[in-house]
């Protein structure tokens, strides 16, 4: 057979003359995936091992399929697939493609058994945790429950490496977990993981991991379990969580004010006591501790705590207009999410507030 130009370098036309028939498609590709790998193959010593000659006929076929558009891998698979030249099989040529092809995010979706596939894939703990990772997602699409289960088993365990434990936690936040018992195990996890993920000396790499863990799992615990934040809620170690945490905390009760703030006394006086500490002439500027000070402030009134009254008149006493702005936006998203309920003390408490800094900045205006 003569030497041809191979498919990768012919542009456009090389894809449209593929693409004409299913004939064309196993005589094409294959004498394509000869040359490359002819040229690839002719690097290695002749002491290879079985990992690198693996690897040459990877990257040869990544040359040829990276030029194919998703509709001729498909039908590379469909005509090549089953028993062709390349002595391979459907699934064995989707799991080639998830490692030659990173643009297609769930190159499974071409093996007939995709599923058993992907889950035999993900299941293997020697494969890299970076494709497992796109495995996991394309697994809690085709069934969300097996995949929720699967993500609380493999967090509970000892012995994961940082990254694929990143991976884990990193999804289970865009999932839905039905299951109570899987829920209750998995806030729980996630607690621990924040708790000693932020006091890991990269921040660059411990925040989004201790950021999402914590979104997930307050989504998730039952509201007489919120004091087990409150170790969330302590200095930077060296991650700043306090700001996130009552964050998280404000979003439970945007349909209203808890209704057993009793059971809460233990993580409203800490709130409190950021809000005060953070309300300070000499302590308190714009950036960070500001943000911290207004959702210290806000949380307080999401959890209808009375000493909001207190905060507010150390605020006025501050007389930082730029600040009291800011706090009343804070206020009124209160008010507006609250303001269909009727018989609402905690609401009254908030507009009562919130009209007196909106008079403070009326007779400085």
């Amino acid at each position: 057979m003569p030497d041809e130009e191979p498919l990768e370098s012919r542009g456009q036309s090389g894809r449209e003359s593929v693409s004409s028939s299913a004939i064309d498609w196993r005589h094409q590709f294959y004498r394509s995936f000869k040359e490359q790998h002819r040229e690839i193959a002719s690097q290695l010593n002749d002491d290879a091992t079985p990992d690198e000659i693996e690897r040459a006929g990877m990257i040869s076929l990544g040359r040829v399929i990276g030029d194919l558009a998703s509709e001729s891998i498909l039908s590379l698979l469909s005509e090549i697939g089953k028993g062709g030249k390349l002595g391979v099989t459907e699934s064995d040529l989707a799991r080639i493609l998830f490692r030659v092809v990173p643009q297609s995010p769930h190159p499974f979706q071409f093996a007939e058994d995709r599923e058993a596939v992907a889950w035999d894939y993900l299941l293997d703990e020697t494969k890299p945790p970076g494709e497992r990772e796109t495995t996991l997602c394309f697994c809690a699409e085709n069934d969300e429950d097996r995949t929720a289960a699967f993500i609380v088993d493999e967090l509970e365990k000892d012995d994961l490496s940082a990254e694929w434990q990143d991976a884990l936690v990193l999804c289970a936040e865009s999932m839905q977990f039905h299951e109570d018992t899987i829920r209750a195990r998995l806030w729980r996890r996630l607690l621990e993981i924040a708790s000693r993920r932020r006091h890991d000396p990269d921040e660059a790499v411990s925040r989004p991991i201790v950021f999402s863990a914590t979104r997930c799992l307050t989504s998730m615990m039952p509201v007489e379990e919120l004091p087990q934040l409150l170790p969330l809620l302590e200095p930077p170690a060296p991650l700043e969580t306090r700001l996130v945490t009552m964050q998280c905390i404000g979003n439970l009760f945007e349909s209203g004010p808890p209704t057993a703030p009793d059971h809460l006394a233990g993580l409203r006086d800490r709130i409190h006591q950021l809000a005060i500490k953070f309300l300070d002439r000499d302590w308190l500027i714009a950036g960070e501790r500001a943000a911290i000070a207004l959702n210290a402030v806000q949380t307080l009134a999401w959890l209808g705590d009375e000493r909001l009254a207190d905060c507010i008149s150390q605020v006025l006493a501050l007389r930082m207009d730029w600040f009291a702005r800011q706090l009343s936006r804070k206020l009124e998203e209160v008010s507006e999410a609250w303001g269909s309920i009727e018989h609402c003390s905690p609401l009254g408490l908030v507009r009562g507030q919130l009209a007196l800094l909106r008079q403070a900045l009326a007779s400085t205006s």
